[in-house]
């Protein structure tokens, strides 16, 4: 992530599809508090330089630290138009990215409030529908 590129970024979704969503069978429990969840996340970014898109996995896991078990997991790929599309950079001799530090902070915002609305939707029914998901804002979790 570079901090050097500051230029005016334009960023449209081409797409978002949920490619798993896993509940799992795990002991009763009882949410006490907001920090008997923890919310584990991965992030994969990728490029295809042909149609000019920059995609993010992202991979979510909700953990209930009172039984030490993953309640359910939700992986979503979302893929963005980017203009200036070149203003990420893409090493193929050390197959690395250099993606804007705004670009980043902005697509993983966005990312994250998708993947609330999508885990709000996919809970219902569940002992976890009616527990309420934190905001998270990528500025405060990024290190930068």
């Amino acid at each position: 992530m570079t901090t050097e590129n500051k230029a005016k970024i334009q960023i449209k979704y081409s797409s978002i599809n949920v490619l798993k969503f896993s509940q799992f069978d795990v002991p009763e429990f009882t949410i006490s508090n907001d920090n008997d969840l923890e919310y584990l996340s991965e992030f994969q970014a990728g490029v295809n330089e042909q149609t000019k898109e920059f995609s993010v996995t992202t991979t979510l896991r909700i953990k209930v630290l009172p039984i030490e078990e993953v309640f359910c997991e939700l992986k979503v790929i979302s893929k963005f138009i980017v203009l200036p599309f070149d203003i990420i950079k893409v090493n193929k001799d050390t197959k690395t990215l250099d993606i804007p530090e705004n670009l980043v902070l902005e697509v993983s915002d966005i990312i994250m409030s998708t993947m609330r609305g999508i885990l709000h939707e996919r809970l219902r029914g569940t002992v976890l529908q009616n527990q309420v998901l934190p905001l998270v804002m990528a500025k405060n979790v990024i290190a930068t």
